[in-house]
């Protein structure tokens, strides 16, 4: 990890290293040591020191103890700055109340063996027992507690996460069908309404070029009870056809002569 301290936010010495320097700062990213430290001291003083007495057991353990409250006070190594590392500001204060608990129950054991030891001061000795073992029990209920609390904050997190995720692909897909449904029915209704009145879409579109021109010499009529137009040429020619021409209108609707000339 020393060699990598410069590089502690990449992926691979995350991977590899994340376990030991997690949660600490990035000058701290040695602080686990400490800890490794700790409970090898706690372990080896209270195995390979069996032959010393359970008073110096007791002030070592105590000693090593103190030293590290004093190490975890001075080094605060705990990353708890930023808005998201906001719940984490609880770790050392909870770091330093387990070695102060510890710190307690090592001395209430030093007391509770001399008084044992001395035969007097019974009442003491059974005050002191009942208190050692209530604090040490509330002191893991309120460790339970806490940890409890941040897994239903997690898991509160989780799904709002979730919820948000799926409302948004739902709102996506949701969008996207409406708007797929809205062309669809414009284009029904559009066909609908060719289909009932197809000459009043038909000059719709053609009004903007509207223009009627009959030939030179040619009469347009209108018979005023069915509103046919027929006409009649110079020659008095009459027809219902089309007669030859640029553009002329039928009933409202622009055609264009693809032989202008009569061709």
């Amino acid at each position: 990890m020393y060699r990598n301290r410069h590089r502690l936010d990449t992926l691979p010495v995350r991977a590899r290293y994340g376990l030991f320097f997690g949660g600490y700062k990035s000058n701290r990213y040695y602080w686990e040591i400490f800890l490794i430290v700790r409970k090898v001291s706690v372990i080896a003083i209270s195995s390979f020191g069996a032959a010393m007495d359970a008073e110096m057991q007791s002030l070592i353990l105590m000693m090593v103890l103190m030293i590290c409250y004093g190490l975890q006070h001075i080094g605060q190594p705990f990353e708890i700055t930023g808005e998201e590392k906001t719940r984490h500001r609880i770790l050392p204060g909870l770091e330093l109340a387990v070695l102060s608990m510890l710190m307690m129950t090592l001395w209430a054991g030093l007391m509770m063996f001399k008084l044992n030891e001395s035969g007097e001061y019974e009442f003491v000795y059974m005050i002191l027992t009942v208190s050692t073992v209530g604090a040490n029990i509330i002191f893991v209920f309120v460790l339970l507690f806490i940890l409890l609390r941040q897994l239903l904050h997690e898991k509160r997190q989780q799904l709002a996460t979730n919820s948000i995720e799926s409302s948004g692909d739902s709102g996506g897909v949701g969008v996207e069908m409406s708007s797929v449904s809205s062309s669809v029915e414009l284009n029904i209704r559009g066909v609908e309404e060719s289909i009932e009145n197809p000459l009043q879409v038909q000059r719709s579109v053609s009004r903007s070029r509207r223009e009627t021109i009959v030939p030179h010499g040619w009469i347009r009529h209108v018979v005023a009870e069915s509103g046919d137009a027929y006409y009649e040429g110079p020659d008095g020619v009459v027809t219902w056809d089309k007669p030859p021409g640029n553009v002329f209108e039928e009933e409202g609707i622009i055609v264009e002569n693809s032989n202008p000339m009569g061709m």
